[in-house]
This record gives C-alpha cells, structure tokens and sequence, in this order.
C-alpha cells in the first residue's frame, strides 16, 4: 500500500514538472516584454532600430571623391592630396584617449583631423571638413553649392530632425554622421564625424 501511494506522489510529481515545463516554453503564450505594449509601439521600435541600423551603413560608406572617409591612413591622404599646408599641435584628448592634431589644405578648403595612439605616431582620419574652393561631393553627389532641397532629398530617411535647424542637416547623429551648414539655401560646409562623445 504505501508502495502504490509513493508511486502515485511521483507521477503526481512528474506530472506537475511537465506542466510546469510546457507551460513556460509554449511558444503560443504572449512574449512577456510584449504584453504591455500597444503593437503600433513595437513597430516603432522596429523602425528606429531599422533606420538606426541604416544610419550607420551610410555612415559608414560616406566619402569624399570615391576615396576621402574616416579611418584612412596618413599615407593615403599624402599620396593623393600631398602633405598639409598647416599642421595644429599633436594633443592628447583624454576623453577618447588618443592624440589629435589638425592637418589643414586651405587651398583645396580641407580640413583633416588626424589620430594616433602615441604623440607623432602613425595616424588616422578622425573627422573630415571641406568648404569652399573644395569640388569633393559625397557619395549621394551632395557637394559646396547643392541645394538643400537636394540634400533632403537625398537623405531624406537618415536626418536626424531633433539636431537639424534652418542651418543646418545633420545625417546620421552628432555622434557619428554627416553635417550640412547651409547659407542662403545651399551647402557652404560638409562635416564627416563625431561633434560629441
């Protein structure tokens, strides 16, 4: 007798387990993150991570002239654009931990802002700004002089509209992106980078 009722416990027992077990892994049961949340807000949430995921693609892939972007090489910038006519101070930038210096072509209206890990080491591009008499366009054609209704245009899905005023387009985010200064209805600046850490 007290055989048949032990027996009986862990049937009882395994059975419970099993129901226990389906019953947080059925996959027909409401995702608990999702309950609470209206479906238009879960589309949302995919669409800015889409677009974010975008942004940083273009990011990524924007260039000056088919060769200019972040990240290249000193040498590189050297052989096609020849060494600066100005170069700034080598300053450690204790927020991002690396060294920074300028490197400045006014006659080509280029402004390069180089990175090493050491003072005087080898560096890279950090950030890239071109201005007049600069004839670089982006990889969307957006060069000094495009309209700001081409810009628009062209970017129209990556502007960030929370950093962007009447003078500016900011693509991407100040974080990371492309800026457009506009005067009188046209580019007068192009920014590649980071303006905040």
């Amino acid at each position: 007798m007290k055989q048949k009722n032990k027996n009986k416990i862990k049937v009882m027992a395994l059975t419970l387990s099993l129901l226990l077990i389906a019953s947080c892994t059925n996959p027909a049961k409401n995702n608990a993150s999702n309950v609470d949340k209206p479906k238009e807000n879960q589309v949302i949430a995919f669409e800015t991570a889409t677009q974010s995921k975008n942004t940083s693609e273009v990011n990524e892939k924007e260039v000056f002239d088919g060769w200019l972007k972040e990240s290249i090489k000193q040498q590189e910038i050297i052989d096609k654009i020849g060494n600066p006519e100005k170069k700034g101070e080598d300053e450690y930038w204790g927020a991002i931990g690396t060294y920074v210096q300028n490197w400045e072509y006014p006659t080509l209206g280029i402004n390069l802002e180089m990175e090493s890990e050491s003072q005087g080491g080898e560096k890279i591009v950090r950030s890239i700004t071109i201005a007049q008499p600069c004839k670089f366009s982006t990889s969307q054609g957006i060069s000094i002089g495009s309209d700001t209704k081409i810009v628009k245009e062209k970017y129209l899905k990556l502007i960030d509209a929370s950093s962007s005023d009447a003078n500016t387009i900011v693509v991407g985010s100040i974080y990371g992106g492309t800026i457009f200064t506009l005067k009188d209805g046209a580019v007068s600046k192009i920014f590649i980078g980071a303006t905040a850490e």
